[in-house]
């Protein structure tokens, strides 16, 4: 029988070690704290300070998924709160796995997976009776969040969706939808995924300006163009990712020329 606070154990201190390699001093939290595994200073620059709840999960391959319940399923507090599933080969041989994912995309995968396999057209009625307490998320549906550490950087709320294409519509379907007081109720972000319009094809990022203006390192990519950005631009979405045309970027540039 696999020993569950083991697990939990292996997890945490593995998410901690990654950190501590990437310029954060962690610190693991006394159990019993609600939402936070580990609490992380960003030892370089503004001194960024994140929260992070662990979930660990043994197994191989398509087959590993993590519970994630109604409290996993709460609305982020702040900007950020972020989750790391940590997944463990039977083999201590393989390296971990780890998906770092903001707190928000988390409770909206977990509702969306659960409630699409709960009432999925065509299952007879009481077949699945499954509260949403009782959901799971498999490693296939955080896939593209594998490696992100540098997303820890961001902002949960600038960090990109990357939860398959086909939760974005499940979120906006009756018959799916987001959890109670959910941020994406206010409205989905406009780009999810990888996958960029024509009208975004030829824009350009803060992070991607902030290294051309020799911003980079900065402990929180692109903050002082973005800042600079919500100054011009108050009405920009909360939610939405700045993809700034080249007339827009060429005036970032003008700001940052004048000294």
């Amino acid at each position: 029988m696999v020993d569950t606070k083991q697990t939990k154990t292996i997890g945490e201190h593995w998410v901690a070690s990654e950190l501590a390699r990437r310029d954060w001093a962690p610190a693991l939290t006394r159990d019993g704290l609600e939402r936070t595994d580990i609490l992380a200073v960003k030892t370089i620059g503004e001194r960024l300070q994140i929260e992070i709840q662990v979930k660990s999960a043994r197994g191989t391959g398509q087959h590993i998924n993590w519970p994630l319940g109604t409290k996993s399923q709460q609305p982020p507090l702040h900007d950020y709160e972020w989750f790391v599933m940590a997944a463990i080969d039977p083999d201590p041989t393989v390296p971990l796995r780890g998906y770092v994912i903001p707190r928000a995309h988390v409770a909206a995968a977990a509702w969306i997976a659960h409630m699409d396999w709960l009432t999925e057209p065509g299952i007879p009625e009481g077949k699945r009776t499954a509260g949403i307490d009782r959901s799971r998320v498999y490693v296939r549906d955080f896939a593209a969040y594998e490696g992100r550490w540098d997303l820890l950087d961001l902002p949960t709320t600038e960090a990109p969706v990357l939860l398959p294409a086909r939760f974005r519509d499940l979120a906006t379907d009756p018959r799916v939808g987001l959890p109670e007081r959910h941020p994406w109720h206010d409205g989905l972000p406009n780009l999810w995924g990888k996958v960029r319009n024509e009208a975004n094809a030829e824009t350009i990022t803060p992070v991607e300006l902030a290294e051309e203006l020799g911003h980079l390192p900065e402990a929180r990519p692109g903050l002082r163009v973005r800042e600079y950005l919500r100054s011009q631009y108050p009405d920009h979405p909360k939610h939405e990712h700045w993809h700034l045309t080249q007339a827009e970027a060429d005036g970032v540039r003008r700001y940052f020329a004048q000294g």
